[in-house]
């Protein structure tokens, strides 16, 4: 076995602490610079979990919010009973009536009637149209009929439509020539308008009544005629019940809750009687 020796001298001594203090340093400065690193880790790992809870409670509140947003708004319509809106005056005239009647009939002892009712009185909705006219006493020969349409109601135009379209029908009971009578009809839409809106042809089952032409003119805005083109023709007397049926296909209600005035006039020598009816679209 051999056995080393050293010897320090006083230098060596001195030379070796030094080492020592410069180890210890550099073992310090490593240990702030981890503890630091580590520091700043944890620092950012909790900024970023911080953010993802945030995100995670916005995605909890966003549906709820979408919800109330989303709750829909309750409209309020006017109470149709209760309107205080102007019943609507048509303001449409004849448009290319180029043949003025010769009423040769007269109003004295005429006493009319006029009823309208619709199937579905919703409003905007393609609703038949049930008019019921005719009189108790007097004679129809020689007198014209007009049905005033109020504003609100659209009626599609007779280009729109096929020739001999069935928009309509009807029946009449009278009597003609002193004898009772009556006949069912039909009414087909006429391509050719002659310049109006519209040409209705009426056409009877009794071959005594032959065929009858109705023009139409105006407009939702305005209001519509409709009207005979010409007199009755035939000696109809009293007691006169008519019902005509303008089918869903042609005619629109008005877009709007409201109480609508159309009337009848039935056209004289001396004067025109007139006859309203009230229709209540809710």
């Amino acid at each position: 076995m051999f056995f080393l020796k050293f010897s320090f001298n006083k230098k060596s001594k001195k030379l070796l602490l030094l080492y020592v203090l410069v180890i210890l340093v550099i073992i310090f400065l490593i240990s702030i610079t981890l503890q630091a690193g580590k520091n700043l880790f944890n620092l950012k790992r909790n900024q970023n979990n911080s953010k993802t809870t945030q995100d995670q409670q916005h995605a909890l509140q966003t549906p709820k919010t979408n919800k109330q947003q989303a709750l829909p708004t309750q409209q309020i319509l006017p109470n149709p009973l209760t309107t205080t809106t102007p019943i609507p005056t048509p303001s449409v005239t004849l448009q290319n009536n180029n043949t003025t009647p010769i009423f040769t009939a007269s109003k004295q002892n005429f006493s009319p009637n006029f009823s309208v009712s619709v199937n579905s009185p919703i409003p905007s909705a393609a609703s038949e149209v049930n008019l019921e006219y005719g009189s108790n006493n007097g004679d129809w020969l020689g007198m014209g009929i007009k049905i005033v349409i109020p504003p609100g109601w659209e009626i599609t135009a007779g280009t729109q439509l096929g020739q001999n379209m069935k928009i309509g029908e009807g029946v009449i009971s009278a009597k003609l020539a002193g004898e009772p009578s009556s006949s069912r009809f039909v009414v087909y839409n006429q391509v050719n308008t002659e310049g109006h809106k519209a040409k209705w042809l009426f056409k009877f089952d009794n071959e005594t009544y032959g065929e009858r032409t109705f023009f139409v003119d105006g407009d939702k805005d305005h209001g519509h005629l409709l009207f005979l083109d010409g007199t009755v023709g035939l000696p109809f007397s009293s007691p006169v019940s008519g019902k005509l049926t303008i089918f869903s296909n042609i005619i629109t209600n008005p877009p709007s809750p409201d109480i609508y005035e159309w009337k009848i006039q039935y056209l004289f020598a001396d004067g025109i009687l007139e006859v309203k009816k009230e229709v209540n679209i809710r």
